[in-house]
C-alpha cells in the first residue's frame, strides 16, 4: 500500500510539475532552469526559471498562466474531481499577481492605484471591490488559456511527465532536447525594447488616443 501511495504521488507531482514547466517553455520560449519532484529536502516538486528584470504586460499575463498550469494539467489528466490540494499556493500566487496587474499597475484599463487605505492622507482609489470582478475574469481567461496550450500539446506533456517519472527531474539541457525548446540565458531577461525603440525611430508618428496602459482607443481620423 505504502508503494502505490508514492507511486499516485509520485504521478500527481509529474503532472503538476510538467504542467507548469511546459507551459513557461511555450509561453516564454526557453526551458525552465529546473523541474524536480520528491527532492530530498521535502516530499513534494518545484519548477524554477530564469530572472527578469522588468516584467512587461505581456510577461505578467504569461507568468500569471504559468502559475495556474499546475491546476491546469491535473484537470486535463485527472478530470475535475481528482483536481488536487497541491494548487492551492499556485492561486494564491496567481491572485496576487493578477490583483497587482489590475490594481497596482494599470494595466487593466484603469490608471487608479487601487487598494485599502490605512493612512489618513494616502491618496488611493479605494474601490476595491470593482476590481474582484476583473481579477476573476483575467484569471479564467489565463486558465482557459493555458488548458488549451496543454491539450494540444498532449504527447510532450506526457514525455515530460514519463521523465520525471522515471529520473525524478529534467534539468534544461535534457528538457531542451525533449521539446526542441532553446535554452534559457544567463542574467536578466527581457524583451527586445531596443528592437522596438529601434523600430520607432523609422516608423510614422501614428496619433492615438490613450486611456491606460494596453487600452489604446486607436487613430484618430480628422
Amino acid at each position: 500500500m505504502r508503494q502505490r501511495a508514492s507511486g499516485d504521488f509520485r504521478a500527481l507531482l509529474a503532472v503538476h510539475e510538467a504542467g507548469h514547466g511546459l507551459v513557461y517553455a511555450l509561453l516564454f520560449q526557453r526551458a525552465p532552469l529546473e523541474i524536480k519532484i520528491n527532492v530530498v529536502s521535502f516530499e513534494g516538486g518545484y519548477n524554477s526559471y530564469a530572472e527578469r528584470k522588468a516584467w512587461s504586460r505581456r510577461n505578467m499575463l504569461d507568468d500569471i498562466g504559468v502559475v495556474l498550469a499546475g491546476r491546469a494539467a491535473e484537470l486535463l489528466v485527472f478530470g475535475e474531481a481528482l483536481c488536487s490540494s497541491g494548487a492551492e499556493a499556485d492561486l494564491r500566487s496567481a491572485i496576487r499577481q493578477a490583483a497587482r496587474f489590475v490594481r497596482h499597475l494599470g494595466f487593466a484599463g484603469r490608471l487608479a492605484r487601487t487598494d485599502v487605505a490605512h493612512e489618513p492622507n494616502e491618496h488611493l482609489n479605494t474601490d476595491v471591490h470593482a476590481t474582484n470582478a476583473p481579477i476573476e475574469a483575467l484569471l479564467a481567461e489565463q486558465m482557459a488559456r493555458v488548458s488549451t496550450l496543454l491539450a494540444r500539446h498532449r504527447d510532450q506533456l506526457l514525455s515530460m511527465v514519463d521523465e520525471l517519472l522515471a529520473q525524478g527531474s529534467i534539468p534544461p539541457e535534457r528538457f531542451a532536447a525533449l521539446l526542441g525548446l532553446p535554452l534559457a540565458q544567463e542574467g536578466d531577461l527581457l524583451d527586445g525594447y531596443a528592437a522596438q525603440l529601434a523600430a520607432f525611430r523609422i516608423n510614422e508618428p501614428r496619433r492615438t488616443s490613450i486611456t491606460a496602459c494596453g487600452s489604446v482607443q486607436g487613430p484618430e481620423v480628422s
